[in-house]
């Protein structure tokens, strides 16, 4: 018996020798804690009066008392975290920790606010520490949580009496808006602040209060995809006091009296600022002034009232609120902004993080070449050497003597291809703009030891996570151990408890100096109107494309730094749309699954497939937002990444780097030629008539019971020859308005064609260039917004 267990003792000492090599073992300290009641945790107040949005950043303030004596010393909100990442289970795996320094006087208080992403009935901690030890704990359990689509609108205003009727105010499908009221001393102070918010509206206020940190926030937070409203009129001088860089440019004359049928179904006068701005387009007029501008930043816009929104004759209006949530549906971008919809985003970063081709430096064939010796030669040779001397027992040790020696030799071949060394996988998106790039990276860290791992970037980092939602075990306790530590100090960014199935992610956020910017020439060619790339930039983009405004993609291969590059808007050269999602598209434009891409090499076809991977993302995203614009991206290899460091020492990074901007358009054709004019060429408006808006903005098409008018803008640029209009349709009916007798007339129903003839043209194209059509579907109909083409003699 003694024997049998020394056998076992043997045993069991080297298989749990083999698993150290394997799987480092830490253990976490357990907290040392100070017996203290000098310091006290006198408050935790969260969110927007106990309201905050599920999944996104919100004020997390707390009020600290020292009774003791003075002290320096750091306060931490631990918030439980999910395990995500390869066979992660929907369970707590620990807390992230935010952490920020603190220095107190004896008999002082103070108030700390951080922005954090909360979840609904959850324990967070807060805890104080001094010397490295908990001198204050409490705990707070957030409730009151809205699920992610909640439209949330802030507001800044000195007057909230008259700006209640903002919670009227219906941008969502499916909720009721949620308004906070803001002041120059809550608004948030970083863009991560904003991250909540769908629409913030301005009137009434003295923006010049806001701080330029502030200011900084509300520019991101615009050209990430926000609705900013402006209200102006008799108080436009303090309402754009802040507003002196190229953000918002612009001039006053003054200000006027008009009668407003828009706001008040009777009429109400109105005192209106005479208002200018550069880069923009009056969208709504009455008596001849503008009464509603709009400006794009990129993916969000700007909508500028130039009346007041808290003046009276507004306020008392019948219509104010749906006036707002009209020409939010109309002229904004889609409510949600899309970076924080992390469940739609992770698999994708996922997949295109883990398929580095560079980074796969194992062999196969040599590992089962090993594994082919061990299991063919060695173990059956000691088999046969220790029965041939009568010692078969013996096979007790040499099982994992042999096993641990096997072990050995599968790590130091891991060892000699580097695989264990701490390395950098990201996918980095970059926006060019005249003056700034903006870097957007998708960062995952591989290969980490378990214990603290710190991460140092110029990045504002924020850790990737899902969604909140109750898709884990409310029942089950919170491990006591950290996975990340958030230093919003200094900006780092730890990684703890390291685990293979754990995701390691982060986002990274910066806007640094612009290299040059990305042009757009349009101009004839026989006929057609081509298109001339001007690449002003250093980099060299490959496997370039452009999106035209009717989402038709054109492939343009490799576009040099410092050149030009033309192509045709002709129908031929579009490789597909993406009205029809991306997926079609990418895979013609990569060929994907096709003949040529069969032929390529493993490694080339891992590679071929991690890029249409990030085509599909990243098309998706930005042209939900960009649609009005010509947009180019593509590839580039010679673009100089941000330095990462982990534990001190600079990481090796494999990255992929994505170019996608909006090009900056010049029309340059010569006078009396005939042209065809695309499709493209023709931008429009879809504006909602009486009843249901049910309009997908992605597939530019209505559906069911809803009615609108599309207003297109033709212009004064040409004198057209002819018109076509194709109409696609279930169940939907058509009109065109005719200015001569100024009434709609029945063009057809479901799909339908109109041509109009030179002769015609005059009875629908009105003086400001624009031509109406009105488009009706029934219960269960759809139709697409129909596009105009033609021909016509440059002026």
């Amino acid at each position: 018996m003694k024997y049998f267990e020394k056998k076992l003792s043997v045993f069991l000492t080297t298989l749990i020798f083999m698993v150290s090599i394997f799987v480092p073992m830490n253990i976490f300290a357990a907290e040392e804690k100070k017996a203290n009641n000098d310091v006290i945790i006198e408050s935790i107040d969260y969110g927007y009066d106990k309201t905050f949005k599920i999944g996104y950043e919100c004020p997390v303030t707390i009020k600290v008392k020292n009774n003791g004596k003075d002290f320096n010393g750091d306060i931490k909100i631990l918030i439980p975290t999910k395990t995500i990442g390869f066979m992660s289970s929907n369970s707590y795996g620990g807390y992230d920790a935010y952490t920020k320094s603190i220095s107190m006087e004896s008999g002082s208080e103070k108030i700390i606010t951080m922005d954090i992403k909360l979840d609904n009935y959850v324990d967070n901690l807060v805890k104080v520490y001094k010397d490295n030890k908990v001198v204050a704990e409490k705990n707070f359990k957030a409730l009151g949580g809205s699920f992610s689509g909640t439209p949330y609108i802030g507001v800044l205003s000195e007057d909230n009496v008259n700006m209640a009727y903002t919670k009227n105010i219906a941008i969502g499908d499916s909720a009721q808006s949620v308004v906070v009221n803001f002041t120059e001393k809550d608004f948030p102070q970083i863009y991560n602040g904003l991250t909540s918010f769908n629409t913030i509206i301005i009137s009434n206020f003295d923006t010049s209060k806001l701080s330029e940190n502030q200011y900084d926030a509300l520019k991101k937070w615009v050209e990430k995809g926000g609705n900013l409203i402006i209200g102006t009129g008799e108080n436009y001088k303090k309402t754009l006091s802040i507003f002196k860089d190229d953000f918002i440019k612009g001039s006053v004359d003054g200000t006027s009296v008009i009668k407003s049928t828009k706001l008040d179904e009777n009429g109400t006068e109105v005192n209106i600022a005479n208002l200018t701005v550069d880069n923009s387009e009056t969208v709504l007029e009455e008596s001849g002034k503008g009464i509603l501008l709009k400006s794009k930043k990129q993916g969000g816009t700007i909508l500028i009232t130039t009346f007041d929104l808290t003046n009276s004759a507004v306020v008392n209006s019948n219509k104010i609120s749906d006036f707002i949530t009209e020409n939010i549906k109309v002229y904004g971008t889609d409510n949600i902004l899309n970076e924080n919809d992390n469940n739609n985003l992770f698999w994708n970063v996922e997949s295109v993080l883990s398929t580095f081709s560079e980074t796969n430096k194992i062999s196969v064939k040599m590992l089962f070449s090993i594994f082919t010796i061990y299991i063919i030669f060695i173990f059956p040779s000691a088999y046969f050497i220790l029965k041939r001397k009568d010692k078969k027992e013996k096979m007790w040790y040499a099982v994992p003597v042999l096993a641990v020696i096997f072990s050995i030799v599968i790590i130091g071949y891991i060892k000699v291809c580097g695989v264990n060394d701490k390395y950098v996988t990201s996918l980095n998106i970059i926006n060019l703009t005249k003056d700034s790039e903006t870097l957007e990276s998708y960062i995952q860290f591989n290969n980490l030891s378990k214990g603290n791992n710190k991460i140092e970037s110029n990045y504002d980092l924020q850790k990737i996570t899902m969604d909140q939602s109750n898709n884990y075990d409310q029942g089950k306790a919170v491990p006591n151990k950290i996975k990340s530590t958030i230093n919003l100090d200094d900006n780092s960014f730890t990684l703890n408890d390291v685990n293979v199935i754990d995701s390691n992610k982060i986002k990274g956020n910066m806007i640094r100096t612009s290299s040059g910017d990305m042009s757009l020439e349009l101009f004839l060619k026989d006929k057609d109107i081509m298109g001339k790339v001007k690449n002003n930039t250093d980099y060299k983009i490959e496997d370039a494309f452009v999106v035209v405004k009717d989402g038709g993609v054109i492939k343009l291969d490799t576009i040099e730094p410092k050149s030009e590059k033309e192509f045709s808007l002709i129908t031929s050269s579009i490789v597909g749309n993406l009205k029809n999602g991306p997926w079609e598209v990418v895979d013609n434009f990569f060929k994907i699954n096709q003949g040529p891409f069969n032929k390529l090499s493993k490694k080339e076809q891992i590679s071929e497939s991690q890029k249409a991977e990030i085509y599909r993302m990243v098309l998706q995203n930005y042209y939900e937002k960009n649609k009005e614009n010509y947009i180019l991206g593509g590839l580039i290899n010679n673009f100089n990444l941000e330095p990462i460091k982990i534990n001190n020492k600079e990481a090796k990074q494999y990255g992929k780097n994505m170019l996608v901007t909006n090009l900056n358009t010049k029309i340059n054709v010569e006078s009396n030629i005939e042209i065809n004019i695309p499709k493209e060429f023709i931008s429009y408006s879809v504006n909602p008539l009486e009843g249901n808006f049910n309009y997908d903005s992605y597939s530019n098409s209505i559906y069911d019971n809803s009615e609108v008018e599309v207003l297109y803008e033709l212009g004064n640029s040409f004198i057209y020859n002819s018109l076509d209009i194709n109409f696609e349709g279930v169940n939907a009916e058509y009109k065109i308005y005719n200015k001569q007798t100024k009434t709609y007339y029945d063009i057809g129903k479901g799909n339908a064609k109109e041509s109009i003839n030179k002769d015609e043209i005059n009875n629908y194209l009105n003086e400001d260039g624009q031509i109406k059509i009105i488009i009706k579907t029934a219960e269960q109909g759809s139709a697409t917004i129909p596009q105009i083409s033609g021909k016509g003699v440059t002026k």
